[in-house]
């Protein structure tokens, strides 16, 4: 590229765009070499209405708040005296995808005595005035139930003195076992001596000494009837049999005596 023209003077070089991109806006440095491109998000404005269905003349006063696809776009804002509607200037209409922002409003805050609706288009709020209905006719209270009288108090029962404890009996001292003292030797007892040896009496059929009757193992030394006759010869005195035989049956009655004495 030259740089003077025929008179030497220098040239000067710069450079524009022709055909800008839509949506876009182009910007030229000082020295004119170079061009910058800013997207353009576009503006837009909104209007927001408020409706009015019945009520006092006199309007409450309420807040409306703008949303850009859904999310809350800037502070709410306030209407009042019945005023109708607010406008939103300079929003961005589109996204830096190119996608075009959805407004809408909503009311925050607003009066018990009305019910708000929404319109489909989300840009129009209308407020219905709730008609008063006639209050209902309270119920008769219930005539409360008389309190019962409460019941005297059983007087307490003195409590029982206690038994003071019996003190114990202190244990006897155990009392030391006696020695046994060593048996004795029993006494060897001897047979008694009759007085009378033998005697018989007339007329039996067998002589038994007095020692024979008081011991039967005696009758061993029974005498024959030839030595009774010659011992006690056959009389016939009866008072001599009578003492015999006492003599006998009481020297019989010792010998048993004495027998069961041993016993």
């Amino acid at each position: 590229m030259p740089l003077n023209d025929r008179t030497g003077a220098a040239y000067e070089y710069t450079i524009d765009e022709v055909a800008v991109p839509e949506s876009y806006t182009k910007t030229i440095s000082e020295d004119g070499l170079t061009i910058t491109n800013h997207y353009d998000q576009g503006e837009t404005e909104i209007t927001g209405t408020k409706v009015w269905d019945g009520g006092p003349a006199e309007k409450p006063t309420i807040e409306l708040q703008l949303y850009q696809n859904g999310e809350p776009y800037g502070p709410s804002v306030s209407l009042a005296d019945g005023q109708e509607n607010y406008t939103w200037t300079n929003l961005p209409e589109r996204d830096l995808e190119g996608q075009a922002y959805q407004y809408t409003i909503d009311e925050t805050k607003g009066s018990d005595l009305y019910t708000k609706e929404v319109s489909e288009d989300g840009l129009t709020v209308t407020n219905t005035f709730n008609k008063l209905t006639d209050p209902v006719d309270p119920v008769d209270p219930v005539d409360p139930v008389d309190p019962v009288d409460p019941v005297d108090p059983v007087d307490p029962v003195d409590p029982v003195d206690p038994v003071d404890p019996v003190d114990p009996v202190d244990p006897a001292d155990p009392v030391n076992p006696v020695d046994p003292t060593n048996p004795t030797d029993p006494t060897t007892t001897t047979d008694p001596v009759p007085v009378v040896q033998k005697m018989y009496l007339r007329n039996a059929p067998t002589m038994l000494t007095v020692n024979e009757q008081a011991n039967p193992t005696a009758a061993a030394d029974k005498p024959t009837e030839k030595q009774a006759q010659t011992t006690l010869p056959q009389t016939g005195d009866q008072d001599a049999q009578a003492i015999a035989f006492a003599v006998g049956a009481g020297l019989l009655l010792i010998a048993l005596a004495r027998k069961l004495s041993r016993n």
